[in-house]
């Protein structure tokens, strides 16, 4: 297996991949995104590879692990559409304000 980094998206909880060329990336926190395909990543100038054990092209040197940064924004996609994300609440606090001993 032969792994080559595409673009970097937001965290998100979902990716669809439709069949007319577009990708749907349903974001945690920020908004989601329809991407348009703009390229498979094959074009890549300084690609970062990574090889399975099971291949020619592996070096055993620990020294060899692949690092990349995240890019800011997608080169192989383009955003097309956003749908705001109103973030869920994912803490409450309850307080007795009027002091009434309700719980």
């Amino acid at each position: 297996m032969t792994v080559r980094y595409f673009d970097t998206l937001a965290p998100g909880i979902s990716i669809n991949i439709l069949k007319t060329g577009y990708l749907f990336h349903a974001a945690e926190a920020s908004n989601h995104g329809i991407y348009l395909f703009k390229s498979d990543g094959e074009d890549d100038p300084k690609p970062i590879l990574a090889y399975s054990q099971n291949t020619e092209k592996y070096d055993k040197n620990p020294q060899l692990i692949p690092k990349y940064n995240p890019r800011a924004e997608p080169q192989n996609l383009e955003l097309r559409d956003q749908i705001e994300n109103y973030a869920p609440i994912n803490d409450m606090k309850v307080d007795d304000l009027n002091s009434e001993g309700s719980q």
